[in-house]
Protein backbone atom coordinates (compact mmCIF):
# COMPACT_ATOMS: atom_id res chain seq x y z
CA UNK A 1 0.00 0.00 0.00
CA UNK A 2 2.66 2.32 0.93
CA UNK A 3 4.32 1.59 -2.45
CA UNK A 4 1.10 2.48 -4.45
CA UNK A 5 0.79 6.10 -2.63
CA UNK A 6 3.96 6.59 -3.27
CA UNK A 7 3.04 5.77 -7.07
CA UNK A 8 0.36 8.46 -6.94
CA UNK A 9 1.92 11.24 -5.43
CA UNK A 10 4.76 11.14 -8.68
CA UNK A 11 1.85 11.00 -11.28
CA UNK A 12 0.22 13.70 -9.44
CA UNK A 13 3.55 15.85 -9.64
CA UNK A 14 3.93 14.60 -13.24
CA UNK A 15 0.18 15.43 -14.37
CA UNK A 16 1.11 19.19 -12.01
CA UNK A 17 4.14 20.01 -14.13
CA UNK A 18 2.85 18.80 -17.37
CA UNK A 19 -0.54 21.23 -17.30
CA UNK A 20 2.44 23.96 -15.94
CA UNK A 21 4.28 23.59 -19.12
CA UNK A 22 0.98 23.69 -21.41
CA UNK A 23 -0.12 26.65 -19.61
CA UNK A 24 3.69 28.00 -20.27
CA UNK A 25 3.94 27.48 -23.71
CA UNK A 26 0.43 28.98 -24.51
CA UNK A 27 0.83 31.30 -22.18
CA UNK A 28 3.66 32.58 -24.35
CA UNK A 29 2.58 31.99 -27.73
CA UNK A 30 -0.37 34.00 -27.24
CA UNK A 31 1.72 37.00 -25.82
CA UNK A 32 3.70 37.06 -29.12
CA UNK A 33 0.42 36.61 -31.29
CA UNK A 34 -1.05 39.13 -29.96
CA UNK A 35 1.40 42.19 -29.92
CA UNK A 36 -1.49 44.26 -31.89
CA UNK A 37 -3.57 43.62 -29.20
CA UNK A 38 -4.86 47.61 -27.79
CA UNK A 39 -4.54 48.74 -24.01
CA UNK A 40 -5.07 45.94 -21.50
CA UNK A 41 -7.57 48.20 -19.63
CA UNK A 42 -9.80 49.57 -21.84
CA UNK A 43 -12.15 52.13 -20.17
CA UNK A 44 -15.11 50.71 -22.30
CA UNK A 45 -14.72 47.18 -20.53
CA UNK A 46 -16.06 47.09 -17.09
CA UNK A 47 -17.06 43.18 -16.52
CA UNK A 48 -16.22 39.98 -17.48
CA UNK A 49 -17.12 36.05 -17.15
CA UNK A 50 -14.14 33.71 -16.76
CA UNK A 51 -14.49 30.06 -17.01
CA UNK A 52 -11.74 28.19 -15.71
CA UNK A 53 -10.38 24.62 -15.17
CA UNK A 54 -7.90 23.83 -12.31
CA UNK A 55 -5.83 20.77 -11.82
CA UNK A 56 -6.26 19.96 -7.53
CA UNK A 57 -3.62 18.48 -5.80
CA UNK A 58 -5.23 17.38 -2.63
CA UNK A 59 -3.28 18.24 0.52
CA UNK A 60 -3.90 18.04 4.78
CA UNK A 61 -5.81 15.20 5.89
CA UNK A 62 -6.95 14.71 1.83
CA UNK A 63 -3.80 13.52 0.23
CA UNK A 64 -4.18 10.35 2.54
CA UNK A 65 -7.26 9.25 0.99
CA UNK A 66 -8.13 10.60 -2.28
CA UNK A 67 -6.39 11.00 -5.81
CA UNK A 68 -6.14 14.26 -7.51
CA UNK A 69 -8.88 16.24 -9.45
CA UNK A 70 -9.85 18.71 -11.60
CA UNK A 71 -11.96 22.33 -10.34
CA UNK A 72 -14.22 23.58 -12.87
CA UNK A 73 -14.97 27.18 -12.12
CA UNK A 74 -17.01 30.33 -13.66
CA UNK A 75 -16.37 33.52 -12.19
CA UNK A 76 -18.35 37.11 -12.99
CA UNK A 77 -15.80 39.37 -12.90
CA UNK A 78 -15.71 43.60 -12.01
CA UNK A 79 -12.49 45.40 -13.34
CA UNK A 80 -10.80 48.92 -11.57
CA UNK A 81 -7.97 50.91 -12.41
CA UNK A 82 -5.69 48.39 -10.39
CA UNK A 83 -8.10 45.62 -8.97
CA UNK A 84 -10.19 43.51 -9.76
CA UNK A 85 -12.87 41.62 -8.03
CA UNK A 86 -14.87 38.95 -8.50
CA UNK A 87 -17.92 36.11 -7.59
CA UNK A 88 -17.06 33.15 -7.99
CA UNK A 89 -19.02 29.29 -8.45
CA UNK A 90 -16.82 26.09 -8.82
CA UNK A 91 -17.42 22.26 -8.24
CA UNK A 92 -14.48 19.66 -7.32
CA UNK A 93 -14.45 16.27 -7.27
CA UNK A 94 -11.33 13.82 -5.20
CA UNK A 95 -11.69 9.99 -6.33
CA UNK A 96 -10.82 7.74 -3.56
CA UNK A 97 -7.56 6.11 -3.84
CA UNK A 98 -9.44 2.77 -2.04
CA UNK A 99 -13.15 3.27 -2.63
CA UNK A 100 -13.22 -0.07 -1.06
CA UNK A 101 -10.75 -2.01 1.07
CA UNK A 102 -11.24 -5.00 2.84
CA UNK A 103 -9.21 -5.68 6.46
CA UNK A 104 -9.00 -8.72 7.85
CA UNK A 105 -10.57 -8.98 11.79
CA UNK A 106 -9.17 -10.32 14.87
CA UNK A 107 -12.16 -12.39 15.14
CA UNK A 108 -11.18 -14.39 11.24
CA UNK A 109 -14.03 -12.31 9.60
CA UNK A 110 -13.39 -9.49 6.86
CA UNK A 111 -14.58 -5.75 7.39
CA UNK A 112 -14.88 -3.46 4.53
CA UNK A 113 -14.04 0.28 4.07
CA UNK A 114 -15.98 2.28 1.67
CA UNK A 115 -14.76 5.77 0.77
CA UNK A 116 -16.87 7.89 -1.20
CA UNK A 117 -15.51 10.76 -3.84
CA UNK A 118 -15.18 14.11 -2.11
CA UNK A 119 -17.43 16.27 -3.65
CA UNK A 120 -17.37 19.96 -3.49
CA UNK A 121 -19.78 22.86 -4.76
CA UNK A 122 -17.86 26.44 -3.99
CA UNK A 123 -19.42 29.93 -3.75
CA UNK A 124 -16.37 32.66 -3.34
CA UNK A 125 -16.05 36.20 -3.51
CA UNK A 126 -12.06 37.14 -4.12
CA UNK A 127 -9.80 40.44 -5.10
CA UNK A 128 -6.66 41.06 -6.56
CA UNK A 129 -4.26 43.27 -7.54
CA UNK A 130 -2.93 43.88 -11.15
CA UNK A 131 0.88 44.71 -11.86
CA UNK A 132 0.81 45.53 -15.68
CA UNK A 133 4.07 44.58 -17.39
CA UNK A 134 3.16 46.07 -20.62
CA UNK A 135 0.21 46.92 -23.24
CA UNK A 136 -1.08 42.93 -22.43
CA UNK A 137 0.34 41.27 -20.07
CA UNK A 138 -0.18 41.60 -16.03
CA UNK A 139 0.31 39.84 -13.10
CA UNK A 140 -1.74 39.39 -10.01
CA UNK A 141 -2.44 38.39 -6.30
CA UNK A 142 -4.87 38.66 -3.84
CA UNK A 143 -7.77 36.42 -2.24
CA UNK A 144 -10.99 34.22 -2.47
CA UNK A 145 -13.13 33.90 0.71
CA UNK A 146 -16.69 31.93 0.65
CA UNK A 147 -17.84 28.69 1.82
CA UNK A 148 -17.60 24.87 0.02
CA UNK A 149 -20.54 22.49 0.25
CA UNK A 150 -19.18 19.66 0.66
CA UNK A 151 -20.49 15.81 0.52
CA UNK A 152 -18.55 12.72 1.63
CA UNK A 153 -18.65 9.54 3.40
CA UNK A 154 -16.16 7.10 5.56
CA UNK A 155 -17.92 4.04 6.44
CA UNK A 156 -16.40 0.30 7.98
CA UNK A 157 -18.72 -2.48 8.20
CA UNK A 158 -17.80 -6.25 9.79
CA UNK A 159 -19.59 -8.60 11.54
CA UNK A 160 -19.62 -7.02 14.88
CA UNK A 161 -18.76 -3.75 13.92
CA UNK A 162 -20.46 -0.50 12.26
CA UNK A 163 -19.11 3.02 11.46
CA UNK A 164 -19.84 5.62 9.70
CA UNK A 165 -18.80 9.27 8.78
CA UNK A 166 -19.61 11.75 6.78
CA UNK A 167 -22.60 13.88 5.24
CA UNK A 168 -20.99 16.87 5.51
CA UNK A 169 -22.54 20.15 4.53
CA UNK A 170 -20.71 23.61 4.76
CA UNK A 171 -17.28 24.72 4.83
CA UNK A 172 -15.76 27.88 5.22
CA UNK A 173 -12.66 28.49 2.55
CA UNK A 174 -9.99 31.11 2.08
CA UNK A 175 -7.29 30.51 -1.00
CA UNK A 176 -4.48 32.80 -1.36
CA UNK A 177 -3.62 33.40 -5.15
CA UNK A 178 -1.55 34.19 -8.01
CA UNK A 179 -1.63 34.23 -11.79
CA UNK A 180 -0.70 36.23 -14.87
CA UNK A 181 -3.13 37.37 -17.61
CA UNK A 182 -2.12 38.02 -21.13
CA UNK A 183 -4.60 40.14 -23.44
CA UNK A 184 -5.75 38.54 -27.15
CA UNK A 185 -7.91 41.45 -27.76
CA UNK A 186 -9.67 43.90 -25.95
CA UNK A 187 -12.41 41.37 -25.03
CA UNK A 188 -10.53 38.29 -24.29
CA UNK A 189 -8.01 37.65 -21.54
CA UNK A 190 -6.22 34.27 -21.23
CA UNK A 191 -4.54 33.48 -17.39
CA UNK A 192 -3.06 31.21 -15.97
CA UNK A 193 -3.15 31.01 -11.90
CA UNK A 194 -1.88 28.80 -8.83
CA UNK A 195 -3.78 29.22 -5.18
CA UNK A 196 -3.58 27.14 -1.72
CA UNK A 197 -6.98 26.34 -0.59
CA UNK A 198 -7.88 26.43 2.83
CA UNK A 199 -11.22 25.37 4.57
CA UNK A 200 -12.97 23.71 7.54
CA UNK A 201 -15.73 21.03 7.84
CA UNK A 202 -18.83 20.18 9.79
CA UNK A 203 -20.42 17.10 9.80
CA UNK A 204 -21.63 13.80 11.08
CA UNK A 205 -20.70 10.83 12.99
CA UNK A 206 -22.42 8.03 13.86
CA UNK A 207 -25.87 9.63 13.06
CA UNK A 208 -24.73 12.06 15.66
CA UNK A 209 -24.40 16.09 14.28
CA UNK A 210 -21.35 17.46 15.22
CA UNK A 211 -18.53 20.19 14.60
CA UNK A 212 -14.55 19.30 13.46
CA UNK A 213 -11.98 21.93 13.51
CA UNK A 214 -10.10 19.85 11.20
CA UNK A 215 -8.20 21.79 8.40
CA UNK A 216 -8.35 20.65 4.97
CA UNK A 217 -5.76 21.46 2.09
CA UNK A 218 -5.24 21.32 -1.50
CA UNK A 219 -2.94 23.27 -3.99
CA UNK A 220 -4.50 23.95 -7.62
CA UNK A 221 -3.31 25.46 -10.10
CA UNK A 222 -4.94 26.39 -14.01
CA UNK A 223 -6.07 28.19 -17.00
CA UNK A 224 -8.94 30.56 -17.62
CA UNK A 225 -10.87 32.39 -20.15
CA UNK A 226 -12.09 35.46 -19.77
CA UNK A 227 -14.41 37.39 -21.80
CA UNK A 228 -14.99 40.90 -21.34
CA UNK A 229 -17.63 43.70 -21.84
Amino acid sequence: MFNLIIAEQHRAAKNLKALIKIALILLFTLNFSSAHAQDFFPEQTDYGFRFGADFDLPGKNLSADYRPGVNYNLSLMRYFEKFTVDVTAGYRQFQAKYPTLSQATNTGTTGVFTTSPFESFALSVGAVYNLPLGDNTKLYGGLNSGFYFTSYSVSYQDENTSFYEGSSSKQAYVAPKIGAAFAINNNLDFDVHAAYNVFTEHYEVNSRTGESGTLFTSFSAGVGLVFKF
